[in-house]
C-alpha cells in the first residue's frame, strides 16, 4: 500500500521529467465552462468581491471607539475573520491566476476549499458583530454612536462580500478535461 504524500511532495507523481530535464505536468485538468460569462470576467468579479470584503474587514478593525479595543469576545472572532479572509483571498487569487485549464491539484486547493473558507470568514464576521453588540448592551458606557454605526456597516459589507464571493464561485462551472 502506497503512503499518501503531504505538503510539497503531494503532487510529485503528476510531473514527469522529459529527455531535456524539464518537468511536465501530466495530471488531470479542469476547464472553465463558459456559461454566458468569460473566464476573465468571472475571475475579475471574484477578486473584486473578495477585495471589497477584505477592505471592509481591515477598515472595521481600524475603527477606534468600539469594543474592538479591549474586549476579547470581539477581538478573537475578528482575528478568525481576518485570518479566514486572508485565506479566502489566497484561494481566489490563486484560482484566478491558475490559468485555463486548471491543474487538478490547483482546482482542489482553490475551488474545492473556497466555500469552507468563506463560511469560516462569514461566521467570524457574524460572531465579531455579535461580540460588539453584547459589549454595547452590557458595557457600552463611553462608546460614541458614529464609530459603532461605521463598525456595523463595515461588518455588514464584509459579510455580504464574503457570501457573494461564495455564491459567485458556486455559479461557475468546471469540467474535468483529461487529455490536455
Amino acid at each position: 500500500m502506497a503512503r499518501r504524500k503531504w505538503g510539497v511532495n503531494a503532487h510529485t507523481d503528476e510531473f514527469q521529467q522529459t529527455a531535456t530535464g524539464e518537468y511536465v505536468y501530466t495530471g488531470s485538468h479542469y476547464a472553465y465552462q463558459n456559461r454566458g460569462k468569460s473566464r476573465l470576467r468571472a475571475m475579475a468579479e471574484l477578486v473584486i468581491l473578495w477585495a471589497v470584503s477584505f477592505a471592509a474587514t481591515i477598515a472595521a478593525g481600524c475603527i477606534s471607539g468600539t469594543g474592538m479595543e479591549n474586549r476579547a469576545y470581539a477581538v478573537l472572532p475578528y482575528a478568525v475573520q481576518l485570518a479566514a479572509s486572508v485565506s479566502l483571498g489566497w484561494g481566489v487569487i490563486r484560482l484566478a491566476a491558475g490559468g485555463d485549464p486548471l491543474r487538478a491539484y490547483v482546482y482542489d486547493e482553490t475551488a474545492g476549499r473556497i466555500p469552507r473558507r468563506a463560511v469560516v470568514a462569514a461566521v467570524g464576521c457574524a460572531v465579531t458583530a455579535l461580540g460588539e453588540l453584547l459589549g454595547l448592551l452590557f458595557a457600552g458606557e463611553g462608546e460614541t454612536f458614529l464609530p459603532v454605526i461605521c463598525f456595523f456597516g463595515l461588518e455588514i459589507l464584509a459579510f455580504s462580500g464574503i457570501l457573494l464571493t461564495k455564491r459567485a464561485l458556486s455559479k461557475l462551472q468546471w469540467e474535468k478535461a483529461d487529455g490536455i
